[in-house]
C-alpha cells in the first residue's frame, strides 16, 4: 500500500471512531435527559401492608423483594405498628404521596376510611392495586372512583370450606363462637359470612355469638378465658386469622382443653404446631406470597398500559393434622 492510500485509510478510521464516540456521547446524554425528565428506572412501587409483626405480612414482604429482583422495580414497603390503626395507614399514604411513587399496592386496614386518600392517588394518575382486605367497591363507585384490581383468595368460600370441614365433624349440640377482626373490614366480614353459612347448615352447631378481637392474639386469649367463665362449654372457635387462633390455642393448652375445634387463616408455623399438638383443628393456607407477586406484576403491567383482571382469586387449601403428616 502506498503512502497516500495508507494516510487515507487512517483518516477514514479516525473519522469513524470520532463519529461513533460522538454518537455514544449524544445517546448517553439523551438517556440522562430521559432520566432527569422523569423516566425513572426502575419504577417505584409502594406496598402498604397492615402489620409489621404478623408472620403473614413478613412473608408478603419476602415475596415482594423476590419480585423486585425479578421485575427490576423498586419496592417501597410500609407496614403499620398496629393492624387496626386506619389513621396511621392514612398518614403512611400521605407520606408516600410526596415520594413520587409510580404505583400503589394497598392492603387496607379499613374498607371505607382510606377511600379519600386512595382517590388522591387515582386522581394523580397513579395505578392502584388492592390486595388482601378489599376496599368497598360500592362506595368507590358512589364516590366516582375507579374500582382497582383486587388480588386475594375467595375469603367467603375459604371460610365456608373451613367451617364446613369442622361442621361435618360436629354430631351433638355444640356452642360455636366466631372471633373476628374489626367491623369495618370486608375481609373480616366475608370470612364471618362464609363461616356462618356453613355452621347454619348443621342443626347441632349453635352459633352462640361473634366477638371482635381486633386481629390481636392477647385479646383472643383474654376473650376465650372470659367466654369459658360465662358459658358451660364452647366446642368451636372460628377465628379470623391464625394470630387470633393461636391466642385461643394458647389458652386451651394452658387449661388442658383438647376436644375443641379451632380454625384460623394463614398457615403460620405456630398454628401448624398447635394443630400437631391437638389444640387447633385446621388453618387455611392463603398463599400470601403468591398474592403479592401477582399484585406487583399487575402494577407493572398497568404502568406499561396493559389491561389486568378486575379480580383475581388465588388458590387456597385447608391444612389439618393429616396434611401435615403427609408433608
Amino acid at each position: 500500500m502506498n503512502i497516500k492510500l495508507w494516510k487515507l485509510a487512517a483518516a477514514i478510521s479516525v473519522a469513524v471512531i470520532v463519529a461513533v464516540g460522538i454518537y455514544l456521547v449524544i445517546d448517553f446524554r439523551l438517556l440522562l435527559d430521559a432520566t432527569v425528565n422523569g423516566e425513572r428506572l426502575p419504577k417505584k412501587i409502594a406496598l402498604v401492608l397492615r402489620s409489621a409483626d404478623n408472620p403473614s405480612f413478613i412473608e408478603m414482604e419476602r415475596a415482594a423483594r423476590a419480585s423486585e429482583l425479578a421485575l427490576g422495580v423498586n419496592i417501597v414497603v410500609r407496614k403499620l405498628s398496629q393492624e387496626i390503626d386506619s389513621a396511621e395507614q392514612i398518614d403512611v399514604l400521605h407520606d408516600l404521596a410526596n415520594q413520587d411513587i409510580d404505583a400503589l399496592i394497598i392492603d387496607p386496614v379499613d374498607s371505607m376510611a382510606l377511600l379519600p386518600v386512595v382517590k388522591q392517588f387515582q386522581s394523580a394518575g397513579i395505578p392502584v392495586v388492592n390486595v388482601g382486605c378489599r376496599l368497598d367497591p360500592a362506595s368507590m363507585i358512589q364516590f366516582n372512583m375507579a374500582v382497582p384490581p383486587f388480588v386475594c383468595i375467595d375469603n367467603e368460600l375459604a371460610a365456608y370450606d373451613a367451617a364446613k370441614f369442622i361442621s361435618n365433624r360436629i354430631t351433638k349440640p355444640t356452642n360455636v363462637v366466631l372471633l373476628m377482626g374489626i367491623n369495618s373490614s370486608i375481609l373480616s366480614d366475608t370470612r364471618k359470612r362464609g363461616a356462618m353459612r356453613a355452621f347454619s347448615e348443621n342443626p347441632y352447631c349453635v352459633l352462640k355469638l361473634t366477638k371482635i378481637v381486633y386481629w390481636n392474639k392477647n385479646q383472643a386469649t383474654v376473650t376465650a378465658k372470659a367466654l369459658y367463665n360465662d358459658y358451660e362449654s364452647i366446642g368451636c372457635f372460628f377465628c379470623v386469622d391464625d394470630v387470633v387462633a393461636i391466642g385461643v390455642a394458647e389458652y386451651l393448652e394452658q387449661t388442658g382443653r383438647k376436644n375443641v375445634f379451632v380454625a384460623g387463616f394463614g398457615d403460620l408455623k405456630a398454628a401448624e404446631a398447635y394443630i400437631q399438638k391437638g389444640y387447633m383443628t385446621l388453618t387455611v393456607a392463603e398463599r400470601s406470597g403468591k398474592q403479592i407477586k401477582t399484585a406487583i406484576q399487575y402494577a407493572v403491567d398497568m404502568l406499561a398500559g396493559k389491561t389486568v383482571p378486575q379480580a383475581t382469586y388465588i388458590d387456597y387449601s385447608l391444612v389439618d393434622d393429616k396434611m401435615l403428616e403427609e408433608r
